[in-house]
């Protein structure tokens, strides 16, 4: 996994600042529309057009859910909110 260093950008649901991001699936730095989960949360959200972190949209929260990274997605997020001892 390589690290890719971002904008300092706060996470929408807890405040988080994260700058920088680890690749679970590929080796290449985060693109716009690319999936991030919050390290202290587990928030689900998207690198925007500047590779600051944003909240999904309802529709994108649709098609994240039927992407095939989908159990990716949730197994991380149960990782990261397991590890930080939340539900």
């Amino acid at each position: 996994m390589n690290d890719t260093r971002t904008p300092k950008s706060p996470c929408p649901i807890c405040g988080y600042v994260m700058d920088a991001a680890t690749m679970v699936n590929g080796s290449a730095g985060p693109k716009p529309g690319d999936v991030s989960i919050c390290m202290r949360c587990g928030a689900v959200n998207l690198f925007g057009e500047d590779l600051t972190i944003r909240a999904p949209t309802a529709d994108e929260k649709t098609e994240i859910m039927a992407s095939e990274n989908w159990r990716l997605i949730q197994r991380t997020v149960f990782l990261v909110r397991t590890k930080r001892g939340l539900k």
